[in-house]
């Protein structure tokens, strides 16, 4: 999950808009079963549903 934890910096730093991720292929489930570790690392975790799709949302606290 480091690889993940990086990657996520580096767009939080880069943009200030946070990333959308669509949830599709078990991405969604993986993250799902991560979040207590995502938010321990400093980032919160948003899963929305629009009319057409899925998404996940992530931004730094």
């Amino acid at each position: 999950m480091s690889d993940l934890e990086d990657t996520l910096w580096r767009i939080a730093r880069r943009d200030p808009v946070p990333a959308f991720v669509p949830r599709r292929n078990g991405l969604g489930r993986r993250i799902a079963a991560e979040v207590h570790f995502i938010e321990a690392n400093g980032f919160s975790v948003a899963f929305r549903r629009t009319k057409y799709q899925r998404t996940l949302r992530f931004a730094p606290t």
